[in-house]
């Protein structure tokens, strides 16, 4: 029995590349569902936040070349952290942050987690970040997102399947 390999090659290259694309129209759907968590969070009101006031005990700003800046702020009332992740720490954002010292009181809204603290909004003696800049900023991250995913999910899984019935027809 001879078996021809350039014909097994060609029955499956369409079962890979269906898999492949299968792959990828997965990598489609996680992006999505962040884009879905980026827009619930900036639908934020004042109602699902907490107010607290603190004193700043430190600030530790972190810088990774491919995430950008972001904070903890140590405060004197409690052992849980402030964060301010990469995405709200635009330049004015950091500027009010490093500002801050020992001390200084900060009144905030924030989302509480059970280790920390997510910054929606800082006040300090002007405004750092405030509600309507957080909304902004996680509903222009998710805008293209919501467009894009998917697009990209549907005709990834199209492809995906249409190669998979070319696989079988060539069985």
């Amino acid at each position: 029995m001879v078996i021809n390999m350039e014909k097994t090659k060609q029955i499956q290259s369409p079962l890979h590349t269906s898999i492949v694309l299968l792959i990828s129209s997965l990598v489609f759907l996680i992006l999505l569902i962040v884009s879905i968590s980026d827009y619930n969070k900036s639908q934020t009101s004042y109602s699902d936040l907490t107010y607290k006031e603190f004193s700043v005990d430190e600030v530790i700003s972190r810088y990774d070349p491919e995430m950008g800046y972001s904070y903890c702020i140590s405060v004197c009332e409690t052992e849980k952290r402030i964060f301010v992740n990469n995405l709200l720490a635009k330049q004015s954002v950091r500027e009010g942050l490093d500002s801050f010292e020992k001390g200084d009181k900060i009144f905030c809204y924030l989302i509480e987690r059970s280790s920390n603290y997510d910054a929606v909004e800082i006040k300090h003696d002007a405004v750092i970040l405030s509600l309507e800049e957080y909304n902004d900023i996680y509903r222009n991250n998710c805008l293209l997102g919501l467009i894009v995913m998917p697009i990209g999910f549907i005709l990834f899984i199209a492809f995906s399947i249409k190669y998979l019935f070319i696989y079988i027809n060539k069985r």
